[in-house]
């Protein structure tokens, strides 16, 4: 009878070790096993955060093919005693989850840690994100959700004064991930779309809208070009930005030339130049919110609200050739004159290369093509009446200098 107590007893004790030990793997006193069968990730961060520790389990559900993705974020003090499990399931499908299952895929905006990485998935900035986005002192976070065409979603976990976790559905599913700044100095979060900026602060466990400006430019083209058509004798300056839309150098216009200048050394930007010396006229690639990004070698951007402030204003470059142009000189190669706005229409006559022709517009476009009235050079009148040339390429190029 002793010889049995003692094997059950021993049973017991390797059964309680062994139990333990499973505990101990997933980060302390948890009754919640995050590991299993279906486990595809699991991953331990202490660089995360200064206040707490992070596990970062992904699970997946083998008989879902669409949906059945799992996230799991568990926050442990600094022992590894776990404090909070947080489960949540993005829209993931089983073909694209091999894309995500890296664990180095993670951001901390409060430790710095892979703030400047660049992940091979489009419109993604990691999986799991820590920082303060309250601005209480006490670290957040945010876990990957979805993408909806540009816009891409991440569920954000506040931490109250209890420690404890909780949704924040206007950060969650009312604001983009990416269209959103943190404004630290303020305490403020700032919201950029492509018709104004939204600042809002956070209290009484809500956030409320502090600030709001317009784009001045909400119709602007894609691409275009942006002009003055008074620059003054005296030299100006704009504020060039990078990438992430933080000032890096300034950009001067005056009477006579452009210039950007970025730490000392001096960065060209294409422009279109015109005869009438009082206007400034700098080439864009697209718009983003209420930056420009300007046609040159780097990423430079210029502010709308800057540029409302010194009088400059976006337009097509169909519209700007049509408007202020009166002479075109044709590139390397021989441009046709038409009847109609097509390639099809009749051939009325040809323009030489390299060669530059006074024109005068109708006003009347279609498409990547424009109206004219009358064409002539240096020595003699070549056509008078209405006719068509295809001023930009398939690309969007300018098939005339």
């Amino acid at each position: 009878m002793k010889t049995k107590n003692l094997l059950l007893y021993t049973i017991s004790l390797f059964c309680m070790m062994s139990c333990n030990q499973i505990k101990e793997k997933l980060g302390g006193n948890s009754n919640e096993n995050l590991i299993s069968e279906n486990t595809q990730l699991n991953c331990d961060y202490t660089n995360l955060s200064n206040q707490f520790n992070v596990k970062f389990v992904i699970n997946k559900d083998p008989n879902k093919t669409i949906e059945g993705v799992d996230y799991n974020v568990q926050v442990l003090d600094k022992t590894n005693k776990v404090l909070k499990t947080i489960t949540t399931q993005p829209k993931i499908s089983s073909e694209e989850l091999d894309q995500f299952k890296i664990c180095d895929q993670v951001k901390s905006l409060s430790t710095k840690y892979n703030l400047d990485k660049q992940f091979n998935i489009e419109s993604f900035d990691g999986n799991v994100i820590i920082g303060d986005y309250n601005f209480d002192g006490k670290d957040d976070i945010a876990i990957y959700n979805y993408k909806n065409d540009t816009k891409v979603f991440y569920d954000y976990f506040l931490q109250n004064a209890s420690g404890e976790f909780i949704k924040d559905k206007f950060l969650s599913e009312d604001t983009d991930y990416f269209a959103k700044k943190y404004d630290v100095t303020n305490k403020m979060i700032v919201i950029q779309d492509n018709a104004s900026i939204k600042k809002y602060a956070y209290g009484n466990n809500n956030w409320a809208l502090k600030e709001e400006v317009n784009d001045p430019f909400p119709n602007s083209p894609k691409s275009g070009v942006i002009c003055n058509f008074n620059r003054e004798n005296k030299n100006k300056f704009l504020t060039l930005y990078d990438e992430n839309f933080k000032k890096v150098g300034k950009l001067e216009y005056n009477q006579w030339e452009n210039f950007a200048l970025v730490s000392k050394e001096y960065i060209e930007i294409n422009e279109f130049y015109n005869s009438d010396t009082r206007i400034s006229s700098f080439l864009y690639k697209e718009k983003v919110g209420m930056y420009y990004k300007l046609d040159s070698k780097g990423d430079y951007y210029l502010n709308a609200l800057e540029l409302k402030n010194h009088n400059f204003t976006p337009e097509s470059k169909l519209d700007y050739v049509i408007k202020y142009e009166s002479s075109l000189i044709t590139k390397d190669f021989v441009m046709n004159v038409r009847k109609l706005p097509t390639s099809n229409s009749e051939l009325l006559t040809q323009l030489d290369a390299n060669k530059e022709y006074f024109v005068s517009f109708t006003g009347n476009k279609k498409g990547s093509w424009v109206e004219l009235s009358e064409i002539s050079d240096n020595d003699y009148t070549i056509i008078i009446g209405k006719c068509w040339v295809k001023l930009l390429s398939d690309n969007g190029e300018l098939n005339f200098n």
